[in-house]
């Protein structure tokens, strides 16, 4: 006997307040020797910790996501075409902070930031802390829209 599936799908929607904020910081530095690129961005990175400390947050709060050192070149044109010269190692640092979501404290994290040597490249995500329980409730309601489709 030929067995039969019927797919039923539901979409699951949930709206919750942002609580906690997340700044990724990334800090890079070039330099034709390896030992002065790596010097450079912890020198940016210890600019970071120092501004973070004048605003009490810990500096044990600010995490390492990436470090990497790599050789950078550019493409040069030349009589017989492009070459690859060597411009540099390039050191790059990336990291996370992560805020309760105060909008306040948020805006004077970034100033101080920003007034450093360091020039990251940042990005910041809003978020909530208790994503175990969004995700049951979003699946919970899934299930009653699927029962319902059904």
């Amino acid at each position: 006997m030929d067995k039969r599936t019927i797919t039923v799908v539901g979409m699951g929607r949930l709206s919750t307040p942002v609580d906690l904020v997340e700044i990724t910081l990334n800090l890079s530095e070039t330099n034709m020797e390896y030992a002065n690129a790596t010097s450079k961005c912890e020198e940016k990175l210890s600019a970071v910790k120092n501004s973070l400390k004048h605003l009490n947050i810990d500096e044990k709060e600010l995490k390492t996501t990436d470090y990497r050192v790599v050789s950078d070149y550019k493409s040069v044109h030349k009589e017989n075409g492009y070459v690859n010269e060597f411009v540099g190692y390039k050191c790059t640092h990336s990291l996370k902070l992560e805020l309760d979501f105060d909008n306040n404290l948020l805006s004077k994290v970034l100033a101080s930031i920003s007034d450093t040597i360091s020039e990251p490249n940042l990005h910041i995500n809003f978020t909530a802390k208790d994503t175990s329980s969004i995700k049951t409730a979003v699946l919970a309601d899934a299930c009653k829209t699927a029962r319902e489709n059904a």
